[in-house]
C-alpha cells in the first residue's frame, strides 16, 4: 500500500510526517475538510516535532488518540529513524471502534514507512 492509498482508503483529512532531524512537519492535505481545524492547529502547528516526541517517548501506550468534537488524530511514532506521524479524520465512531482504527492505522503506517 502506498501512502496515497493509504489516505484514500482511511478517508483521512490531513497527514502530517514529523521530521525530527530537521525539526519540522511535512503536512499532505486532502480533498477531506477537516469539520474543526483546532486540534491540528493545537497539536501541529503550534508544536514542533522535537516537543511531540518528547511527550510520546514517554507514553507506554501507542498509538496516541485526540479528540476534539468529531475531528480526531491518531498519531503514531517511529524509533528508527525517529519520525512522527498523524492522521486527521472526521468520526463518529466510539472509543472502542475509535481505537481499533487507531491500530489499524498504526499497522499500515508500520508497513508503507517499515518502523
Amino acid at each position: 500500500m502506498t501512502l496515497s492509498e493509504f489516505i484514500e482508503i482511511n478517508n483521512i483529512a490531513l497527514f502530517v510526517e514529523g521530521n525530527l532531524k530537521e525539526n519540522r512537519f511535512d503536512i499532505t492535505y486532502t480533498a477531506v475538510s477537516l469539520e474543526n481545524q483546532d486540534l491540528f492547529e493545537q497539536l501541529i502547528l503550534h508544536n514542533t516535532p522535537k516537543s511531540l516526541w518528547k511527550y510520546l517517548s514517554k507514553q507506554e501506550l501507542m498509538p496516541r488518540m485526540w479528540q476534539q468534537g468529531s475531528t480526531k488524530c491518531v498519531m503514531c511514532r517511529s524509533d528508527s529513524p525517529k519520525r512522527i506521524f498523524a492522521a486527521f479524520y472526521n468520526s463518529e465512531q466510539d472509543v472502542r471502534e475509535d481505537w481499533r482504527f487507531a491500530q489499524k492505522v498504526d499497522s499500515e503506517l508500520k508497513e508503507i514507512f517499515l518502523y
